[in-house]
């Protein structure tokens, strides 16, 4: 399935002009899902540069009534990465920047005060997340071991729970001791 998406993304790479950008339509509430459709864009040349989530699942949907179904389409933009002077950078440098877009995502859309359940902010996190992981690729561990997308993405999930979870759960409590 991945070589395929790479195949497909690498002749939209050839395809596309230099400055040129394409935008895909994906939901799914798996890292794994957005790992394989990630490691595919890189594979290809790609880097993540904005996602918008779109609300198109209705609330009352029979196949998503009482589940923690995503209610929102991930709009994914990208553009050719360029790959002559790529280094590697470390986890541990990227780890804090991938957490800050997260959560920054997750607080715009809270603020906004719009309709996105608390799954589709978790998803929304995931384009800024990647769009830093997609610009300091390849990025490794001290021992030189590639780390893969779903750990930046694992990490985005956290910041956002964490986000939430001081806001709406620690509410009123911070003070007592």
């Amino acid at each position: 399935y991945e070589d395929k998406m790479t195949g497909i993304f690498a002749e939209m790479h050839r395809v596309l002009s230099d400055d040129g950008i394409f935008t895909l339509m994906f939901t799914h509430k798996k890292t794994e899902a957005w790992d394989t459709l990630t490691k595919a864009l890189i594979n290809a040349g790609f880097s993540v540069k904005a996602t918008h989530p779109v609300s198109t699942e209705s609330q009352l949907s029979l196949h998503q009534a009482g589940k923690n179904a995503a209610e929102s389409t991930i709009l994914l933009t990208s553009e050719k990465r360029d790959t002559t002077e790529e280094q590697p950078t470390l986890w541990e440098d990227v780890k804090r920047e991938t957490r800050q877009a997260a959560q920054a995502r997750a607080k715009e859309l809270d603020d906004q005060e719009s309709e996105f359940a608390k799954v589709d902010m978790v998803l929304a996190s995931f384009g800024p997340t990647l769009r830093v992981f997609t610009e300091h690729y390849p990025v490794v561990d001290e021992e030189g071991n590639e780390i893969t997308p779903q750990v930046a993405l694992d990490e985005a999930r956290d910041s956002v729970t964490s986000y939430l979870n001081n806001k709406y759960l620690n509410t009123g409590i911070e003070d007592v001791d």
